[in-house]
Parts: C-alpha cells; structure tokens; sequence
C-alpha cells in the first residue's frame, strides 16, 4: 500500500521526513506522475509490476536492509 507521497525537486538532496519508520519502498516519479495518474495514499502497488516496468526501462533496482 501507498502510504505517503512527497514533492521533491531536483538538484535538492535534503532528506524527506517520514511520518513512519517503516517503510520498504520509495519510488522517485516525475513530478506530477501521481497525480495525472489518479494514484494517492492508500493506493495498493503490485511491486513486482513496478519491479518489472523499472528493470524493463534499464532502471538498477536496489533494496536497503
């Protein structure tokens, strides 16, 4: 599940505050991408599409610990 979604903006490296400690995932989009998409918090991901479309796209998939 989508659980927060941040503007960011380019060239800025600051870190992003988390309301969670938990989370798994990030997935940088174009900004906008969620919202031309309708997708918002609660949306439900099927990580090994977005696993696929990004490795399909030439996209180095990496996990943290």
């Amino acid at each position: 599940m989508l659980r927060e979604i941040h503007r960011m903006f380019p060239h800025v490296e600051d870190a992003v505050p988390s309301a969670a400690n938990n989370l798994r995932y990030a997935l940088e989009m174009n900004q906008g991408w969620f919202e031309r998409h309708g997708v918002r918090v609660g949306a439900t991901l099927d990580l090994d599409e977005v696993r696929a479309a990004a490795k399909a796209r030439g996209a180095k998939m990496t996990e943290q610990p």
